[in-house]
């Protein structure tokens, strides 16, 4: 589990036909973003719902200090993110691996990933992937108070704070069973 704070990104987005696309891309970002402004490691954010139909729509960028809208790079905020964080040190041909190692964590925990993924490209030639957590429990805990006001949010979320990243999918749907049942007494 990693938590992410929210970061000013300054990136090319684009559909990637190959992997082989993203050291070009990284020299175009090196040569247009002056090197104070990188804040961290460059990162490919992959989009999985998209229109897109001839290639991965990714974005290819860097955490900067301050915006960059020079040529085809745009800056935005990522929002903060709860993550799954995990290490990939072999060869890219062998990422997949790693991206089954993680999602199949993910499912086995009961952990819903939201709509696209980050690849973080450390110095040292690790990739470390990110599975950007679904948050639904605060989604859930928002919409409640909306509709039903602050006391019923408290009443139906009962325990929700025992839920860590490593309860079993059967903590998970009991507390979720539970909380249904709180609703609507």
């Amino acid at each position: 589990y990693k938590p992410i704070s929210e970061t000013l990104f300054a990136s090319i987005r684009f559909a990637m036909q190959e992997r082989a696309e993203i050291a070009a891309i990284l020299e175009e970002l090196q040569q247009t973003i002056p090197p104070a402004q990188i804040t961290a490691p460059a990162m490919c954010v992959q989009h999985f719902i998209t229109s897109v139909r001839d290639g991965d729509d990714v974005e290819i960028g860097y955490p900067v200090s301050q915006a960059v809208t020079t040529g085809r790079v745009t800056t935005r905020r990522l929002p903060a993110l709860e993550t799954l964080s995990f290490a990939h040190t072999g060869s890219s041909e062998t990422l997949g691996e790693s991206y089954r190692a993680l999602y199949g964590y993910a499912a086995q925990q009961a952990i819903i990933s939201d709509e696209f993924c980050i690849e973080v490209y450390h110095p040292d030639g690790q990739i470390e992937l990110l599975l950007i957590i679904h948050n639904w429990q605060k989604l859930f805990a928002e919409n409640l108070e909306r509709v039903l006001g602050a006391p019923a949010r408290q009443q139906v979320l009962q325990g929700v704070d025992a839920l860590a990243v490593e309860a079993t999918p059967e903590e998970r749907f009991a507390w979720a069973q539970n909380a249904l049942q709180r609703l609507a007494p």
